[in-house]
């Protein structure tokens, strides 16, 4: 295991603050240009059931208490049973691709148990195709007891990667306070491991 000197992580940290920026910009609550393509789900509901717009089935799902007030919020990952056009690489305008679209839905329950939606995402989930030749990357969606939401990923070939974004609700929005990339050589085991805490601006990586 390296620990790097304050040097290396200043360095490091430079390079993943514009990626930590624009990540919890996609988490805002705020609006922002999305596709039109995508429905709009509703802000409030009496369950679950009521944020499934019509041609959209609930791929994952976690149960959770996200600000700490005792109820069982949720997160939904939503996929679409029919391909629909994306523009998934900002940068390139002219470049459309057709995918099952994925809705990332974050649902904060009421003292009523009624719902709130407080983000829908279109973009943020990687899709079934982004994943290699491995398949879909998804590999996990969950609330931890200390209010921390993760989203993980798995892909690649005879490379293989991984990556896990945490996040945590504060100050009222999301932030993406943690994440972790793995990369490794099946044929070898030979691999390199960083794990990124925005909270304290410090970095860890691994490799052998």
């Amino acid at each position: 295991m390296k620990y790097l000197d304050q040097k290396q992580i200043n360095s490091k940290l430079n390079t993943v603050k514009i990626f930590a920026t624009s990540i919890v910009i996609l988490f805002s609550l705020q609006s922002y240009a999305q596709n039109s393509t995508y429905p709009t789900l509703p802000n409030k509901g009496a369950q679950i059931t009521d944020f499934i717009p019509d041609n959209y089935f609930i791929l994952k799902q976690s149960e959770g208490d996200l600000t700490g007030n005792g109820k069982e919020d949720a997160v939904l990952i939503l996929e679409s049973e029919h391909d629909v056009e994306e523009q998934r690489y900002p940068e390139d305008t002219s470049y459309w691709e057709n995918n099952k679209a994925r809705i990332l839905v974050v649902l904060h329950q009421n003292q009523d148990e009624t719902y709130e939606k407080q983000i829908q995402n279109n973009t943020f989930l990687r899709r079934s195709s982004e994943g290699g030749i491995y398949g879909d990357p998804l590999a996990g969606l969950e609330i931890s007891s200390n209010q921390v939401l993760s989203i993980h990923y798995y892909g690649g070939s005879n490379w293989r990667w991984s990556d896990t974004f945490k996040f945590r609700f504060q100050d009222n929005n999301y932030y993406l306070i943690g994440a972790d990339h793995l990369y490794y050589w099946t044929l070898s085991n030979n691999y390199r491991e960083w794990s990124f805490n925005f909270l304290t601006n410090q970095m860890k990586f691994e490799k052998g």
